[in-house]
């Protein structure tokens, strides 16, 4: 038979409470293996999260910048409204007269 291992218990004393307070020391400083494996998986999962935080962040940065750019055509359009809405009679009849019509042939 194998003899038996008690754990030798101290006495620590408590910053919290002026009585002393029972302290047992662990049996094993060395983590078991399932530890490590735990850990490693653990460490995995937490590269996993890392690695879909990063795409998440680029597709949110492409996702902004095609908002800012609805926004800038949506004020474009809206700038060009008011142009045309402000404009003169002289200069309706001024760009009429300098449109070109794609139809017709190009000549320098």
């Amino acid at each position: 038979t194998s003899p038996s291992y008690h754990r030798p218990t101290t006495t620590k004393t408590s910053s919290h409470s002026p009585t002393n307070v029972p302290y047992t020391p662990p049996l094993h400083t060395t983590p078991a293996p399932f530890s490590y494996d735990l850990a490693q998986t653990l460490d995995n999962h937490v590269l996993a999260l890392e690695a879909a935080t990063q795409k998440l962040d680029a597709r949110t940065a492409v996702a902004i910048g095609i908002i800012d750019m609805e926004h800038a055509i949506g004020n474009r359009a809206d700038r060009i409204q008011q142009l045309n809405d402000d404009a003169p009679p002289e200069a309706w009849q001024e760009a009429a007269a300098a449109s070109w019509d794609p139809a017709d042939e190009y000549t320098p």
